[in-house]
């Protein structure tokens, strides 16, 4: 197994890209060593706007919550994604050079970007038992009620990981485990004798710097797809529609503004 994402700009956004960067990090069997599950991240520069896109592959299984936790605490730590804009933060400026670079050995890789996406199989669970999920999950009036005990939401709320992140309002059922028939995901479930519990695996969160201001990130959709053409796995695939808006680049401000549409897409 291996976990992968692509990045691809249009060759009018390409001239404004620079300090494309990319890394890995392992977080699975052996303490790491055999790379079956951990992260990879793509960065660069658009404009004055620093980007992270972090794509992951959490540990498994239904009560290793704070396996998870820690995988994106190594990830976060570890990710040596950089680039020559110095971020500006909230926080009290040092007076010596040495106290800014502690300071800076201290953050982690989500501090040194200005807007971070964040995706992959996180695999956080939906805390209860299987019956009593997929009976809730015929009515779709029960869903805050599955969200509420969503292990990602609980371990996001309590401060443990994603802290200032922001994910968009899940209005889609959830994404793990489908049921296989012939190598063909089904719209079922589960049905194995392990009879795994129905989870919103697969997300997408991202976070701003806070010094750039509200509204910086706008996603316009969120949703899981359900084409039949994309049924080789036991999940379904997460797709999210973001804007973004970029600082201006000095001495080129003009030439940017007058291209429309741009986009920069990630596949993960």
């Amino acid at each position: 197994m291996a976990i992968h994402i692509v990045g691809f700009a249009r060759d009018d956004v390409y001239p404004y890209i620079k300090d494309a960067a990319a890394d890995s990090v392992t977080t699975g069997l052996l303490n790491g060593k055999i790379g079956n599950k951990g992260g990879v991240g793509i960065s660069f520069l658009l404009c004055n706007t620093s980007f992270l896109f972090v794509n992951c592959h959490f540990t498994a299984h239904q009560d290793n919550v704070q396996y998870r936790n820690a995988d994106f605490q190594k990830i976060a730590a570890n990710l040596t994604n950089r680039t020559s804009k110095q971020i500006a933060t909230n926080s009290s400026p040092t007076n010596s050079e040495s106290q800014k670079k502690q300071k800076d050995e201290k953050r982690t890789v989500i501090d040194r970007f200005d807007v971070v996406f964040w995706s992959g199989d996180l695999n956080y669970r939906i805390d209860g038992t299987h019956h009593m999920i997929t009976v809730l999950l015929k009515d779709e009036g029960y869903r805050d009620v599955l969200l509420k005990n969503d292990q990602l939401t609980r371990e996001k709320d309590k401060g443990r990981i994603f802290v200032g992140f922001s994910e968009g309002h899940i209005d889609f059922r959830p994404t793990y485990k489908y049921h296989k028939v012939n190598g063909e995901a089904t719209d079922d479930y589960d049905k194995s004798e392990k009879q795994r519990i129905p989870a919103w695996t697969d997300r997408i969160l991202w976070k701003t710097n806070p010094v750039l201001g509200k509204g910086v990130v706008d996603q316009l959709r969120y949703t899981a797809i359900q084409d039949d053409s994309l049924r080789t796995s036991d999940h379904r695939p997460v797709v999210g529609h973001f804007v973004v808006q970029t600082e201006k680049l000095a001495g080129n401000a003009q030439s940017v503004e007058s291209e429309a549409n741009t986009r920069v897409c990630c596949i993960m």
